[in-house]
């Protein structure tokens, strides 16, 4: 008989429970079809913004095959004469009394910081062509093309991760080698 008394005060607590767990989660069921709603908002957003991102690498990746590497340096060359002309403009109109030495040397100031910064990166583009110039003619015909990662395009680019360092000590017999830790 006790047990059958507890057995059913069992029952009567485990249904109030579930009672309240359910009213519990159907007090939250606005709540959640709410965040429902944004997530497939934000999904649909997502899409969008991937499609566009989409389209527009396909229109650099398109741009970037049009122009040339040879191209671009002919192009930086030619916006680093045009700011030297430029800078030289501005130099004869204050040489010449149209400018005052403030304007002039805003201006002007400026437009060689323009000139130098475009020259140097002519400069070092073709350098990097000269380099990549040279290792093409290195490379015979059969590996040039598409790479593959087992064959990277550049295998001398970077050195090896860890090398030994010899370290010259008075002692010939007392020198060691150094193993940077990995």
């Amino acid at each position: 008989m006790f047990q059958v008394k507890t057995a059913e005060s069992e029952r009567n607590a485990m249904l109030e429970s579930n009672k309240n767990l359910a009213e519990s989660n159907l007090a939250k069921e606005p709540i959640l079809n709410d965040l429902r709603i944004k997530v497939l908002e934000l999904n649909d957003e997502i899409k969008g913004l991937k499609e566009s991102l989409e389209t527009k690498k396909q229109k650099l990746d398109d741009l970037t095959r049009q122009m040339s590497l040879d191209t671009t340096l002919a192009l930086i060359q030619a916006a680093a004469a045009e700011a030297e002309e430029e800078s030289e403009a501005i130099s004869e109109n204050f040489l010449s009394g149209e400018m005052e030495v403030e304007a002039f040397l805003d201006s002007y100031l400026n437009k060689r910081k323009l000139t130098h910064l475009r020259r140097v990166k002519a400069e070092k583009m073709a350098e990097l062509l000269n380099q990549l110039g040279a290792n093409r003619s290195n490379t015979p015909p059969s590996s040039r093309g598409a790479s593959s990662s087992s064959n990277p395009p550049y295998p001398d680019a970077y050195p090896p991760p860890y090398r030994s360092f010899q370290y010259p000590s008075m002692n010939p017999s007392q020198d060691q080698f150094f193993y940077p830790p990995m």
